[in-house]
């Protein structure tokens, strides 16, 4: 209980601070042409790494190009491989905040550890981490039920000059989760790869390189590649509705190999290190060359499908705790049933039947239904997202 009210008390001092003295700073401190790329977990991937190779190709004099991280590791790493980088907290990288004219944000969470206050005056775009079908930003339930005075002392209320949709839909059904001044409409950077099959990502920075390559030699030797990438929850801290040891017999039986990519906030470990045809791709990496290269998605209610949509490829749905999920622990935008194409499994058994009927023989019945739904969530599908997004912040922000 006293670590606990010391803890307030602290919380409270650093706050007030920040708005007493970190802010006033941000007014008077002149700005510089700092472009500043912050991801949401500090690493180096998703639309902000496909973003951040965009710009610093473009060799502009005007702009300087940042990629900011929290992670010491990752920061060296960056640093080791020629990306502009600065690392939070440092001296003087607060003083270069309090400097910077733009932020590009793929989430909220950039705003915590008092950055939002040495941003304060920078101008924000938002392009957010996915298109997608669960309730975000200010209209998540536990948001829409606090007072106007308590919003604005979240997150969530964060004034953004630009954000990004993927379609029409996204923007009817998601624009009202942020307030800003004004929006594009634009494919996800990211997605720029399933366009460009030769693109080369600075030699694999930010990705699981030892999986991917000994997942192309055992394609090489004709094996089938299936990813399965789950959803976080907040009350789950194993993996026990899989039947590891059936499907590694299954993999070994078929040619499939079976990589399993944990959300970033998966707290659990993996113990896969004795099977031969379940890998375990590092849940900090960029999956998305991966994807690329992915024979069958397995998913539940990620919106990693929804990008995964672009190759055609088949998906499976593993909503095993949907009736627990859906409603109680996310809220959807959507039908569940209506904006999944592919077969819905609820067990370990059912979700090898389906995956032979996939890839061994080779029956795709939700072709049209994948097409449908890849129409509602993108507008754009050629592979210049990450130029259209530089282009409106110039004429927007720039400008």
């Amino acid at each position: 209980m006293q670590k606990g009210l010391a803890w307030k008390i602290l919380r409270h001092l650093f706050f007030t601070m920040a708005y007493g003295l970190i802010i006033p700073l941000a007014y008077l401190v002149p700005k510089a042409n700092y472009v500043v790329l912050i991801p949401r977990f500090g690493d180096f991937e998703g639309n902000l790494k496909y973003l951040y190779f965009y710009l610093s190709g473009l060799k502009e004099e005007k702009n300087e190009f940042v990629f900011l991280t929290d992670k010491k590791n990752e920061y060296r790493e960056l640093i080791k491989n020629g990306i502009n980088a600065w690392f939070y907290p440092g001296l003087l990288t607060f003083f270069k905040l309090l400097r910077t004219r733009i932020i590009i944000v793929d989430g909220g969470e950039w705003a915590v550890k008092l950055k939002f206050f040495f941003l304060y005056k920078s101008r924000k775009v938002q392009v957010w981490h996915a298109a997608g079908l669960k309730v975000i930003g200010l209209l998540r339930p536990a948001i829409k039920q606090l007072s106007d005075f308590r919003k604005k002392f979240k997150i969530e209320y964060i004034f953004y000059d630009l954000v990004m949709f993927s379609s029409e839909d996204q923007v009817s059904k998601r624009s009202k989760a942020f307030r800003y001044g004004s929006l594009l409409i634009n494919g996800l950077p990211r997605n720029d790869i399933f366009f460009k099959p030769d693109m080369i990502i600075n030699n694999g920075l930010g990705c699981d390189n030892s999986v991917i390559e000994k997942v192309l030699n055992l394609k090489d030797e004709g094996h089938k590649l299936i990813t399965y990438a789950p959803t976080w929850r907040r009350n789950r801290d194993n993996l026990d509705y899989l039947d590891l040891s059936s499907i590694e017999d299954f993999g070994r039986k078929y040619g499939i190999l079976f990589v399993i990519k944990l959300h970033p906030k998966h707290v659990y470990r993996l113990k896969v290190d004795k099977f031969n045809h379940i890998i375990e791709y590092s849940q900090y990496k960029d999956v998305y060359p991966l994807l690329t290269i992915t024979d069958l998605l397995i998913t539940d209610y990620s919106s990693i499908y929804i990008d995964y949509l672009l190759t055609d490829r088949p998906i499976l749905f593993y909503p095993y705790d949907r009736c627990d999920y859906i409603g109680r622990e996310r809220e959807l935008l959507f039908e569940y049933e209506q904006i999944t194409p592919g077969p819905k499994c609820y067990s370990c058994e059912e979700l090898e039947i389906e995956i032979f009927r996939c890839l061994v023989e080779g029956k795709d019945g939700y072709k049209a239904d994948r097409e449908s739904i890849r129409k509602l969530f993108f507008l754009y599908t050629d592979g210049k997202s990450a130029e259209r997004l530089w282009n409106k912040v110039k004429e927007y922000i720039v400008a």
